[in-house]
């Protein structure tokens, strides 16, 4: 099944933004357990 450019430009940039937000869900963990649990 061949995409069109179009769509596949937008599953690129669906792509990019789920790794963006999953870098900033990971830091705002680790953010998080710092704040909650101090060494």
């Amino acid at each position: 099944m061949k995409l069109s450019k179009k769509s596949s430009q937008t599953f690129d940039s669906l792509r990019t933004f789920s790794k963006k937000s999953f870098k900033k869900m990971i830091y705002l963990s680790t953010a998080l357990s710092i704040i909650t649990f101090p060494h």
